[in-house]
């Protein structure tokens, strides 16, 4: 079954619009997300309360999406247009898992931990398929398995320094 319009150049890109539409609108517009009912406004006055943040990011989104939406538009009804497809790799599948996971555990586990194992076996993962043409021995994979240790340790320390201290974010 294709799915295709003549209207719209990628189908995909259409897709990804009404996705990106609907989170916009979600996080512009939900109650739930951030609780905003401060008694008082802080120091800074409306614009730096924390919901502030996840309105504006949904507005970013509520445009970018905008802008791929008419990006998108076959106005000239000349231009070749791209049916829906959609493509996985095992790569974004285990990625996908892992995010899940990750969700999961992080409350249970602690920040640390968790966020030290994803970033371990993203890395891991996508070094080990972008060397997919050198045969895997054991001291390589053990190379391997020490630059991601490395990685996912040096991106939890930022993430701790830029947010713990710089932004004074409680992190779960």
């Amino acid at each position: 079954m294709e799915i295709k319009s003549r209207w719209i150049k990628s189908m995909n890109d259409f897709c990804l619009t009404v996705v990106m539409t609907a989170l916009g609108l979600f996080l512009c517009f939900s109650d739930s997300i951030v609780p905003a009912n401060m008694p008082t406004l802080p120091a800074g006055g409306i614009l730096v309360r924390s919901d502030m943040y996840v309105r504006l990011i949904g507005g970013i989104m509520l445009l970018l999406s905008l802008i791929l939406f008419i990006k998108n538009l076959n106005f000239n009804k000349a231009a070749e247009t791209a049916a829906l497809r959609f493509t996985t790799s095992s790569q974004g599948i285990l990625t996908f898992v892992a995010l899940i996971i990750y969700a999961l555990l992080l409350q249970r586990v602690g920040f640390a931990i968790t966020t030290f194992c994803l970033g371990f076996f993203l890395v891991f993962l996508y070094m080990y398929k972008e060397n997919k043409d050198i045969e895997k021995t054991r001291p390589i994979l053990i190379r391997m398995a020490i630059a991601s240790a490395v990685f996912a340790l040096a991106l939890l320390g930022v993430v701790y320094v830029v947010f713990g201290f710089v932004l004074r974010v409680s992190l779960p």
